[in-house]
């Protein structure tokens, strides 16, 4: 049996969370996992949430971050919110991520929950485009 852990970093509803904090609270919770043996970190992305709880703007960045302070332990994007972004540009930066962990990148897609949280990077972030996304998607990764 594999273990894995998933975190979005969520504090206690009503109580606001600096981008800081919630940084260094998945870097502790990253290299714990790492130790006690888990196989992978797995990370949600969500955005301007009520207090800033649960925010995880971006699961590209921060799993670079993890993957530079631990040497095992693989990377989850869960999942990356596919109509936010631009097919192509998130190609890319997961085949960076990807490189740059040495292999230890997963990755998962999802089409978002929250309707406050698309329209505000461009007005037709639509998911019902998540088809269409994903197969550009998968074109451009091979």
């Amino acid at each position: 049996m594999r273990f894995a852990a998933f975190t979005t970093v969520a504090g206690s509803a009503g109580e606001p969370q600096a981008l800081g904090n919630t940084s260094t609270t998945l870097r502790q919770q990253t290299i714990l996992a790492e130790e006690l043996g888990f196989e992978a970190m797995w990370l949600g992305e969500h955005h301007f949430g009520p207090y800033g709880v649960g925010d995880l703007p971006n699961p590209i960045l921060l799993g670079a971050d993890l993957a530079a302070r631990t040497s095992r332990i693989r990377i989850g994007q869960m999942a990356n919110i596919a109509p936010w972004w631009h097919p192509i540009r998130l190609a890319e930066d997961l085949a960076i991520l990807d490189n740059m962990t040495g292999g230890r990148l997963e990755v998962g897609f999802g089409r978002g929950i929250w309707p406050y949280e698309g329209p505000q990077f461009h007005p037709n972030a639509d998911p019902r485009k998540d088809k269409e996304n994903r197969e550009l998607f998968r074109r451009r990764w091979r």
